[in-house]
C-alpha cells in the first residue's frame, strides 16, 4: 500500500508517504506560504523513494474543517495531481484524522477532537474508536456526531461518556460546559492535525472497503457556510 498524503489546513504543511507500515513525512510551520512549500514537499518525497504519482494506491488530503485558503490549496493540488495521473484521491477529515492520532495516545474509545475556528469559535467532532476485541487494533473510527463549529460552550461529550480530547480548539477548555468539562479526562492542547495520520487513516478506510471518489469530487469541506466579515470604507 502506498499513499501520498497531504494538510494545509492550519499553520503547519505536512506531507506524508506510507509505504506498507513505514510513513515518511515533511513538517514545516510557514502560515502563508503553503502554496510554495507544497508541491516541493510532494515531489521530494516521492524522488526519494523513486516513485512516481502512477506508483501510488491512492491521493489522500486534509480536506477540512481549518482555513478556508489552505483547505482550497490542497483540495487543488489534490485534484492537478490526480488529474495528471489518474490516481485516485480519498478525502479526510481533519477531525476524524486527529481521532486517529489520539488512538495512540489513550484506552479511551469516544474522542473529542477540537479546532480554534476563529471568531469565538471552535470546530468539533465526537468519535468512537472501534477495536478488535481480539488484538485491540484499531479497525474503525465512527462519527457519533456531525462535525460542526460552535461556540466552545457548546461542545458535547458523546453519550455521556469519558472522552479525550486534542486540538487548539482546547484553548477554550475553560469554557466547556461543566458537565463535558468533567468526562473529558485528558486532553493535548498542542496536537494538531498531521499527514501521518490522514495517511494512515486512508489506509483503514481502504481497507474497510472505503471507496476513493474522482479527481473533481475532491473538495474542502468547510463547515462553516458564511464568514462573518465588514467591508472596507469606500468599498461596495
Amino acid at each position: 500500500m502506498r499513499i501520498l498524503s497531504f494538510d494545509t489546513s492550519a499553520e503547519a504543511c505536512s506531507v506524508a508517504l506510507l509505504i506498507d507500515d513505514q510513513s515518511y513525512e515533511r513538517v514545516e510551520t510557514s502560515p502563508r506560504q503553503h502554496a510554495q512549500t507544497l508541491l516541493p514537499f510532494i515531489q521530494s518525497l516521492l524522488n526519494e523513494h523513486s516513485l512516481k504519482l502512477s506508483d501510488l494506491n491512492a491521493i489522500a488530503f486534509g480536506c477540512g474543517p481549518g482555513s478556508f485558503t489552505g483547505l482550497r490549496i490542497a483540495a487543488g493540488v489534490a485534484q492537478g495531481l490526480s488529474y495528471g495521473s489518474a490516481c485516485p484521491v480519498l478525502p479526510v477529515s481533519n477531525l476524524r484524522a486527529m481521532a486517529f492520532q489520539a488512538s495512540e495516545h489513550t484506552s479511551l474509545n469516544h474522542i473529542l477532537p477540537a479546532f480554534d475556528a476563529r471568531m469565538d469559535e471552535v470546530y468539533w467532532g465526537a468519535f468512537e474508536l472501534i477495536r478488535s476485541q481480539d488484538s485491540g487494533r484499531l479497525v474503525a473510527i465512527e462519527a457519533l456526531a456531525r462535525e460542526q463549529v460552535t461556540p466552545p460552550e457548546h461542545v458535547v461529550c458523546p453519550l455521556g461518556s469519558d472522552c479525550y480530547g486534542l486540538g487548539s480548539g482546547y484553548a477554550f477548555f475553560d469554557r466547556f460546559d461543566a458537565d463535558s468539562k468533567s468526562r473529558i479526562k485528558e486532553f493535548d492542547e498542542t496536537a494538531r492535525p498531521m499527514a501521518s495520520d490522514i495517511a494512515r487513516l486512508a489506509r483503514l478506510d481502504l481497507e474497510q472497503g472505503r471507496s476513493c471518489v474522482e479527481a473533481a469530487q475532491a473538495k474542502p469541506v468547510y463547515i462553516r457556510d458564511e464568514v462573518a466579515w465588514k467591508k472596507l470604507p469606500g468599498r461596495g
